[in-house]
């Protein structure tokens, strides 16, 4: 959506920024828009709207900060000391509360100005959500799945537990239905009838094509030019890979960095051509057949990526779980295979800050200043930046 519409996406970030800066604005933006007419038009068409009191949904955006917040209280509790108000002034200047705010601003503009110029086209067809209830929820549910939160269908009554056992499962399932072949069958049900009563397409496929294929004819441009700009040149160690079955596929190399536009949906696409193909190649520049050797089989790939998609704490316990049991130092330790021994207390620790962070922290380490600022940027506005340790750390 923010590069389908880089009007709407400029207007998200400046009401992030002002999120970010002020709790207070975050609470009056949210006073306002449910004072508008549309409000109640957009909860009945199930527009997804993050709001401070559905802990749910604010869970579901880019950060879990709950046991965060909860040790950043409990840090400033002398405080309470001096007065209850310079306590709840500490409060107020947690910065994961901040940035959690300013993701929740910057998802909730998008949303809501792309639905406002959806109703104006439903509008000039006559259709109000009295009429057409199905078209604005169809509307609202391409915005939703553009936007990272697709409706999880059956599952939605034990939404709860899904999110407690996987990170964002509306997420997950926006990816399935934007980067698989579901998406045909998705997108294509949301037909409307005209005043005839003849089938036709609805304002829901429009938007949904148009924008999608913006996303796809950008970000494509995007790796192309990196392709021309690397893959001419004597140096192995940057470029784009080509081969759908490579982990890279599509991905723009830096050394040790792997910068993906694609915003996650490009691993969907890799594990089809795996499982479809029976093979898949390697950082060695060689394909494997699957389950040829130490190769994955097509089932392991399955749970792999449904193991990358755990919560945090199913993850530790999944890990724990499934923790070889290695000889280091003359004793037995729990291990994990590319990750080394398994402790608890670090495994806690790397689960109470985002994600974003520990990829700002390696792409500093490893590429140069101006770079890696300009990367740490497109981090944050959600696209994939990760920078992996070099071969001899590894090895030492």
């Amino acid at each position: 959506q923010s590069i389908s519409h880089p009007v709407t996406a400029a207007k998200a970030f400046t009401t992030a920024m002002s999120h970010f800066a002020s709790e207070t604005r975050s609470e009056n933006w949210l006073r306002e828009l449910r004072a508008k007419e549309q409000y109640m038009i957009m909860k009945e068409s199930k527009l997804a709207l993050a709001e401070p009191n559905a802990k749910l949904t604010v869970r579901e955006e880019q950060f879990l900060g709950g046991w965060v917040n909860h040790i950043w209280d409990f840090g400033g509790y002398p405080l309470k000391l001096a007065g209850e108000k310079a306590y709840e002034n500490w409060k107020k200047v947690n910065p994961i509360k901040a940035i959690e705010r300013a993701g929740v601003g910057y998802m909730n503009t998008l949303r809501v100005e792309r639905f406002l110029q959806g109703e104006i086209m439903l509008q000039e067809q006559g259709k109000t959500i009295r009429n057409n209830k199905e078209d604005y929820q169809n509307m609202a549910d391409v915005i939703n799945t553009l936007t990272g939160r697709g409706s999880i269908g059956a599952l939605e009554g034990s939404s709860k537990v899904w999110s407690s056992i996987f990170f964002s499962p509306r997420n997950w399932a926006s990816t399935i239905k934007t980067a698989t072949p579901y998406a045909l069958y998705h997108f294509g049900k949301m037909t409307t009838k005209n005043e005839t009563g003849k089938t036709t397409v609805s304002v829901a496929q429009k938007m949904a094509v148009r924008d999608f294929m913006t996303f796809v004819g950008a970000t494509g441009a995007i790796v192309a030019l990196a392709a021309v700009a690397l893959n001419d040149d004597d140096d192995d160690k940057t470029g784009v890979e080509f081969d759908p079955t490579s982990s890279d596929f599509m991905k723009i190399k830096l050394g040790n960095t792997r910068v993906d536009p694609w915003g996650g949906k490009i691993q969907q696409i890799i594990l089809l051509s795996r499982i479809m193909t029976q093979s898949m190649k390697k950082a060695d520049g060689k394909t494997y057949t699957l389950g040829q050797g130490s190769t994955s089989t097509s089932g392991e790939l399955l749970a792999k990526m449904a193991t990358n998609k755990l919560a945090p704490s199913a993850s530790i316990l999944n890990k724990y779980l499934f923790a070889e049991q290695k000889k280091v130092n003359g004793k037995y330790v729990k291990y994990i295979p590319f990750e080394g021994e398994f402790e608890a207390t670090d495994q806690l620790a790397n689960n109470l800050y985002p994600i974003y962070w520990d990829s700002i922290k390696e792409t500093y380490k490893e590429q140069p200043a101006v770079l890696a600022s300009f990367l740490s940027a497109l981090a944050f506005m959600g696209m994939g930046v990760n920078t992996y340790a070099k071969e001899e750390k590894k090895k030492k």
